[in-house]
């Protein structure tokens, strides 16, 4: 395919293989963490309920770099998606969408569980102390 052909849908060429790298990149990165032996054995422990759960996957060490870089690479992935809407290059913006739902797919359980699950403890909390 021609470099300019393929520009009418992607916005850059350059900027698409950069993208599609680095999203293969995050998520065999985040896959191995959320396969990683510690975390299999947390989730699949019986007397650990969710809250425990939460707690103990966010005290392993590769927790936070994960979470902050997924929170990140989800951010530029929206970003792509609107300039690309906007630029009116609708295959790219369907493109960039598929790496959204695929990344998410990874990223959601248990890293993103965790975070919301004490994120909400910590709001209920703040909540109830000004009661």
């Amino acid at each position: 395919m021609n470099r300019e052909i393929f520009e009418q849908y992607v916005s850059n060429l350059w900027l698409f293989i950069c993208i599609c790298l680095s999203e293969i990149i995050i998520i065999i990165w985040t896959w191995f963490f959320k396969n990683s032996q510690l975390v299999k054995d947390i989730t699949n422990n019986p007397k650990l309920n969710t809250i425990s759960r939460a707690f103990e996957i966010i005290q392993l060490d590769d927790y936070y770099p994960h979470l902050i870089v997924g929170i990140i690479w989800i951010f530029i992935l929206l970003g792509l998606v609107l300039y690309s809407f906007k630029e009116r290059k609708y295959g790219g913006t369907l493109i960039y969408i598929l790496f959204i739902i695929v990344f998410w797919l990874i990223f959601w359980d248990p890293i993103l569980t965790s975070f919301l699950i004490i994120g909400s403890l910590g709001t209920a909390a703040m909540y109830s102390f000004n009661n």
